[in-house]
């Protein structure tokens, strides 16, 4: 009997169906009475040249993947500049051994500056101390202290030569901000 029972429910599905009237035109209401539909018909903006081109290019891979091209060439720039600031290092360790007839500890610190000039001279400065200390053999102290200066007296040198490659960079600096534009 229940079969009959599902089998008449699902006959009449259809003539039930066909009662229910769709009226696609009518506007769509929510549960409090109110329309959510929005007709644009009535609003007008106004854009600018620049606007609609904002607009359109804002999305642009092409043009973000230029901006990021940018920033890596503004970091060569930089990097090119750099070569003239002086350069600071530090080095430095410490060792502790233990043998069967003496223990040992050595520290060693070296600090260095180094400068490179527009006329290729380069001027580096290094100190260097040493510290040991052992159980038997005592303590050992050494201090030294390099300066260094080099300049290169070949022919074609100097501020032409040592300068060539900060020049090139800012030359094609002003290229690449040319070419984003």
């Amino acid at each position: 009997m229940n079969k009959w029972l599902w089998l008449l429910a699902l006959a009449s599905l259809p003539a039930m169906a066909a009662d229910v009237v769709i009226n696609p035109s009518a506007p769509s209401t929510t549960r409090s009475g109110y329309d959510r539909s929005v007709s644009l018909n009535n609003h007008v903006t106004t854009l600018t040249l620049g606007d609609a081109v904002y607009l359109g290019l804002r999305k642009n891979p092409a043009i973000r993947s230029a901006y990021l091209q940018r920033v890596a060439q503004k970091f060569d720039l930089r990097v090119a500049e750099d070569t003239f600031n002086p350069k600071l290092s530090l080095n430095s360790y410490y060792r502790q051994s233990r043998g069967s007839a003496d223990n040992a500890r050595n520290a060693n610190l070296a600090p260095r500056a180094t400068l490179l000039s527009e006329y290729g001279t380069q001027l580096s400065m290094a100190w260097t101390q040493q510290l040991n200390n052992a159980d038997r053999a005592g303590r050992y102290r050494s201090d030294g202290l390099d300066l260094t200066l080099i300049q290169p007296l070949m022919r074609g040198g100097g501020w032409d030569a040592t300068t060539a490659p900060l020049r090139l960079s800012r030359l094609s600096e002003q290229a690449n901000r040319l070419n984003l534009k």
